[in-house]
């Protein structure tokens, strides 16, 4: 069975990060068996983020290398294009979540309003004390 290195579900979403929801639909649309293992901290994962999969033994970080990785395994997101319509699906997905995600990191955590919030719900394992003081120093 498969294990994914996610962050917890927060809000109405599976997880905090897009790439982990990402990474949890690519490991579905395989077919594969899977298993979520929820971190707070990636800083001691590969690229210091998440997510992360164990796959056969290998760790393998990154949505991009999580897919390739069930590619390998004979996992088709892809059914029917051509070598070159497959490229131009890939700049176009890349082109989006590199997009989207800067307007998201901004709402998230330029926002203040939203920003009491989402300090609150994603960084909720630290003592509201040391919450603030250590999470005002990361946003800034």
């Amino acid at each position: 069975m498969i294990t994914l290195l996610t962050f917890p579900a927060s809000f109405t979403c599976p997880s905090h990060s897009p790439y982990c929801v990402t990474a949890m639909c690519l490991l579905q649309m395989a077919g594969e068996a899977w298993e979520p293992e929820f971190h707070d901290d990636p800083r001691k994962m590969p690229y210091g983020k998440l997510p992360v999969a164990r796959i056969d033994g290998r760790v393998i970080p990154d949505s991009g290398n999580i897919q390739r990785a069930l590619e390998a395994r004979g996992a088709e997101f892809y059914p029917g294009l051509s070598p070159l319509q497959k490229a131009h699906a890939h700049a176009v997905q890349r082109m989006a979540e590199e997009s989207l995600s800067f307007g998201l990191i901004h709402e998230r955590w330029m926002r203040d309003e939203n920003w009491a919030v989402v300090r609150d719900v994603f960084f909720a394992a630290m003592p509201r004390p040391i919450r603030v003081f250590v999470t005002g120093r990361i946003r800034n």
